[in-house]
């Protein structure tokens, strides 16, 4: 295809026009097959011969709608934090301010605050769909009402706002026709039905429903399959992997990694590529191979940088913390949780924020000597943060860690109470290693073998 662009190019130097409209089909096809380099260069090819024509009316929407298409083998191709996004999504706002906004105008909204969220700059990417909104309302558009909600329903999660974006998320879950929505995925980058699902699952298991949770995630892996396309089938079990591994259920995450690993050896995505790498090292972290586990994430890191990706920081450098631990390497877990903490304060990314503070505290009391006054601190804090953002999951881990440190001190009808509040609220997901965990400690501070 290459080379048929570059002697179509030769051929035509007096028809720009129409190798410009050659070279955007090209490319959207390109795009379409997972052939990133080749679009980016069809897309590229096409902005540089668009230079050269007369400044019209025309030539200003023609560049807005081929940088619209250039993002999304940029984001999927390169990652989200691609360098190249940067240019692209700055001249896209540049663009929009010349222009009445429209409903239409919804894809080069998305590309944009995609943007800005993957680089961990929620408050920027929010203020972006919240200009929208109202322009939403009133436009009486539907499909444009939904999207706006699957984009704040994203946004909200990272910022903690949990159950709010689960209450988005569904209502694009609710309206999102597979057939009818089919070109959404090729002009955004991403499957919006698929999203939501996926997005949302995660949102499930914060709020306390971790069956639920795997089911809608169950779901979102089948409409992948039904598409037959390798970015929403990658995305679908990525995330319903990742949610195992967070639920602490390794062997059911192995099945989705060794798949999305088969899909990346005929469709080269980097993100996805260096996401596969870091929760195989989860998968070794946490079936007992723990210096595996943390070479594998620890290199993943690195690529995830590299290419300016941000978003869920926090939560990857916590995790990558909990791996240090499991392998003794205290000092460099301490480090790794400081810079989770700065990181969140900077960006306020606070959706695993009461996570990072249960492990600080799980690492104060292994430090010599140890500081179960501090520790105890940031378990409460853990508790606080997780109550408010109504995490029930990881307010669980929190009451846990604080019943057991309670429970070292002979603090036991303390030990009790906080944890048997918090454990009473769930109605489902008791075979999970968390609610296991908790009702074999409440049994045990309950002297009789039941928890109360």
């Amino acid at each position: 295809t290459e080379i048929y662009t570059l002697s179509l190019h030769d051929a035509l130097p007096i028809f720009p026009a129409k190798e410009i409209n050659y070279l955007q089909l090209a490319g959207r096809q390109s795009t379409r097959l997972s052939s990133f380099e080749e679009a980016i260069l069809h897309f590229k090819t096409a902005l540089t011969l668009l230079e050269s024509q007369p400044e019209t009316p025309r030539k200003s929407s023609q560049e807005l709608e081929l940088l619209k298409y250039l993002s999304v083998p940029l984001m999927l191709g390169r990652g989200y934090g691609a360098s190249d996004l940067s240019p692209v999504c700055s001249r896209m706002v540049q663009l929009l301010t010349t222009m009445p906004v429209k409903a239409e105008l919804f894809p080069i909204l998305h590309a944009i605050s995609s943007y800005y969220t993957m680089r961990a700059e929620y408050k920027t990417s929010r203020a972006i769909l919240l200009q929208w909104v109202r322009i939403a309302e009133n436009s009486g558009d539907e499909l444009f009402r939904n999207m706006l909600s699957w984009g704040m329903g994203h946004n909200l999660l990272w910022m903690g706002e949990i159950s709010e974006s689960l209450s988005q998320s569904e209502k694009m879950i609710n309206y999102y026709d597979p057939h009818k929505h089919a070109e959404l995925r090729h002009v955004l980058g991403s499957d919006p039905g698929i999203s939501s699902l996926s997005w949302s699952t995660w949102a499930l298991w914060l709020l306390g429903y971790p069956e639920k949770a795997l089911a809608r995630g169950r779901q979102a892996v089948e409409l992948g399959k039904g598409l037959g396309e390798a970015q929403p089938q990658l995305f679908a079990q990525l995330l319903l992997a990742f949610l195992h591994l967070l639920i602490r259920e390794p062997q059911e995450a192995n099945e989705l990694i060794n798949s999305c690993s088969s899909l990346l050896e005929q469709h080269a995505m980097s993100f996805f590529a260096a996401d596969t790498e870091f929760l195989r090292g989860l998968y070794r972290v946490q079936t007992g191979e723990p210096e595996a586990g943390l070479e594998s994430i620890s290199k993943s890191m690195e690529i995830i940088q590299s290419i300016g990706i941000r978003c869920m920081l926090s939560m990857r450098l916590s995790l990558q913390a909990e791996a240090n631990l499991h392998c003794g390497q205290v000092e460099q877990a301490f480090h790794l949780l400081q810079l989770a903490e700065t990181f969140i304060d900077e960006t306020v990314e606070r959706f695993y924020q009461a996570e990072t503070l249960r492990l600080k505290g799980e690492l104060l009391l292994q430090k010599t000597p140890a500081s179960p006054a501090e520790a105890e601190g940031y378990f409460t804090q853990a508790l606080q943060v997780a109550s408010a953002q109504q995490a029930k999951t990881l307010e669980l881990r929190a009451a846990t860690s604080l019943a057991h440190l309670w429970q070292s001190q002979g603090r036991l009808e303390e030990a009790k109470h906080v944890l048997a509040e918090v454990y009473s609220w769930f109605s489902e997901g008791f075979d999970t290693p968390d609610l296991r965990e908790a009702r074999h400690l409440l049994a045990t501070l309950n002297g009789d073998g039941k928890p109360s």
